[in-house]
């Protein structure tokens, strides 16, 4: 198992996104296996100047490096969701794009693997069933709740990105999906997908907060907040391939 990056806990007034990354396959019962998860956090101070001041993130991030490692990762992201309902700062924003999804994922190949306890998971799908009837729950779908008249008709996060000022580059797919450079990492190993798979989570979840962030502002700026140099300054020394020529050009 890869674990990159560590936060802080308790985590308070801040922005916390939650994005995960599975194998697909709809065609057979089970067959989406989960690979990654990464928890983001920003603190909330930025909400009124994010054209102008360096975004800082804290993030952690877990990666399967074998299918055999696929229970390891569902209990170590439960672990994570229950250290983040313990939380007594109701101030925090909770952020997901399609969160419904990623949990579901994790939660039902959980119960097929016959794994117990999944409460954390569960947690926080309650969470988000509940999110617009109590008002208690800070908790933000991008795909769902987001409202403003920027937006096109797609609800896909990078169309959305797009549509509210976020430059969202994925150079790292180019003809081949998640799915697939999976299955070409499990084969081969090669560090260089690990990485692209790995920015690739990290950038779907930090663009989801700033989605929200920048969806709540009255006056719009037009310049464009290149997502992928904000993930160069906070991880190059995490990350080789943010490090890369290839990358820094984006």
């Amino acid at each position: 198992m890869l674990i990159n990056g560590k936060i802080n806990i308790p985590i308070e007034n801040s922005f916390i996104g939650i994005d995960t990354e599975w194998v697909k396959n709809y065609k057979i019962r089970n067959g989406n296996i989960p690979f990654c998860f990464s928890i983001v956090v920003i603190k909330n101070n930025i909400r009124y100047n994010i054209f102008k001041e360096e975004i800082k993130f804290e993030y952690l991030q877990y990666y399967s490096e074998s299918i055999d490692q696929t229970n390891d990762l569902i209990i170590n992201f439960n672990s994570a969701l229950i250290k983040l309902s313990s939380s007594k700062y109701p101030s925090n924003i909770i952020c997901g794009h399609q969160l419904c999804s990623d949990l579901s994922t994790f939660f039902n190949y959980g119960r097929y693997m016959k794994l117990n306890n999944l409460c954390g998971i569960k947690n926080f799908i309650n969470k988000w069933n509940n999110r617009n009837v109590n008002e208690n729950i800070n908790f933000i779908d991008t795909r769902y709740d987001l409202i403003n008249n920027k937006f096109g008709k797609s609800r896909r996060l990078v169309d959305l990105c797009v549509d509210i000022g976020l430059k969202v580059t994925q150079i790292e797919l180019g003809s081949k999906s998640m799915t697939k450079m999976y299955k070409d990492y499990l084969v081969s190993h090669d560090n260089n997908i690990c990485e692209k798979l790995s920015i690739l989570n990290l950038r779907h979840n930090l663009s989801t907060i700033l989605l929200f962030i920048l969806a709540q502002q009255i006056q719009y700026s037009h310049k464009k907040l290149n997502v992928n140099s904000i993930l160069t300054k906070n991880l190059s020394s995490d990350f080789m391939w943010v490090n890369s020529n290839e990358f820094l050009s984006l």
